[in-house]
């Protein structure tokens, strides 16, 4: 019974040594060697869609509600100070900094996409890059409110009316010039890109079509504007919700990025294990 206790006790030390030695040369390492890397189990960030695309759906519910409940303490109390932090309709607030921050994590993921597929040589590559511009405009114009100026510029070359019959016209245009693009993705794809441009659309043109001239565009309060403006940005960033959606499925399953790598600098300096010192 003595000798097995004291073969387990040389086993066990044997193993401990060689951990320590191991340990110790993991940490003798340059940083960003493929030793290091090897020896080294590497944290992963998994991402999933899914649960992306419910979180922005909840957050922008959430933002909804906030915007009706601030105006009702608005009408009620005269709270300008937080209706203006949650009012879905003003530049300087909480609904706004999101949707552009929504807007342009989906111009990143484009930028992904199209720098991927440039360097694979597909021929739609382009299409990706211009998807990526119009997002950062996109974004752009949340904050700023620039489309909200257009109408001078339409006004200069003979278009009058609400700058929505100029954005409706740009938008059957650039309808048009993506068919062939839409028809050469993946049906899955395809079709959220469609359902996600219908209801953004629908929302940022189609609810302000019907809005037009209505107390919503005044600087008086009024319950039926503050619904329809909520229900526009609503539709806006659930729209674009299910974009981000799309990019983050295609990004998965088509362009097969299954890590984020970042390309190797010049070592630093070594780790010692000073314990071992």
């Amino acid at each position: 019974m003595g000798f097995l206790m004291e073969r387990l006790h040389v086993s066990v030390h044997a193993k401990a040594v060689g951990t320590n030695a191991a340990h110790s040369k993991t940490l003798r390492l340059h940083r960003g060697s493929p030793e290091a890397i090897t020896s080294l189990e590497q944290p992963r960030l998994v991402v999933r869609p899914r649960v992306i695309w419910g979180a922005l759906l909840l957050i922008g519910a959430v933002l909804a509600l906030l915007d009706l409940l601030t105006a009702a303490l608005y009408s009620t109390f005269g709270s300008e100070q937080v209706r203006r932090i949650f009012d879905v309709d003003d530049e300087r607030s909480i609904p706004t900094w999101f949707s552009t921050l929504q807007l342009f994590v989906a111009c990143q993921l484009l930028v992904v996409i199209a720098w991927v597929q440039a360097t694979r040589r597909d021929r739609f590559a382009g299409m990706w890059w211009l998807l990526g511009a119009i997002f950062a405009l996109l974004s752009m114009d949340e904050i700023a409110g620039i489309h909200e100026d257009s109408t001078l510029l339409t006004g200069a070359i003979g278009i009058r009316g609400p700058w929505v019959i100029g954005g409706a016209a740009l938008v059957a245009v650039l309808g048009l010039l993506f068919i062939p693009f839409l028809r050469a993705l993946p049906s899955t794809i395809a079709r959220l890109f469609l359902l996600g441009a219908v209801i953004a659309m629908g929302g940022a043109i189609g609810v302000e079509l019907l809005d037009t001239g209505s107390a919503s565009h005044s600087h008086e309060f009024s319950w039926s504007g503050t619904f329809v403006t909520a229900i526009e940005e609503f539709l806006e960033r659930t729209g674009f919700a299910i974009f981000v959606y799309a990019l983050l499925i295609h990004i998965r399953d088509v362009i097969g990025l299954g890590a984020l790598q970042l390309s190797k600098g010049k070592p630093e300096a070594e780790y010692h294990d000073t314990a071992a010192n």
